[in-house]
């Protein structure tokens, strides 16, 4: 079973903010991988429910892109 971070983003803006959930999410999870998926610039929060679609893991964990890793995210 594979196991890994999705992000889905959208629109302008979400670079810088991405970037760093994405070090938070390395500096405490190195080991999961990731997968950002970008929407169409006129998606919306619905396409949100898409996300079983477009992951290419077993187990996903979606995390918003200004998401800030703080600890340990097992359970």
């Amino acid at each position: 079973m594979t196991k890994g971070v999705l992000y889905l983003v959208w629109g302008e803006g979400h670079k810088a903010v991405l970037e760093r959930s994405r070090a938070s999410l390395k500096a405490i999870h190195p080991e999961l991988p990731v997968h950002v998926e970008e929407l169409p610039a006129e998606s919306t929060l619905l396409d949100k429910a898409r996300m079983a679609d477009v992951t290419p893991f077993d187990l996903t964990l979606f995390l918003d892109a200004d998401t800030v890793v703080l600890d340990r995210l097992d359970f």
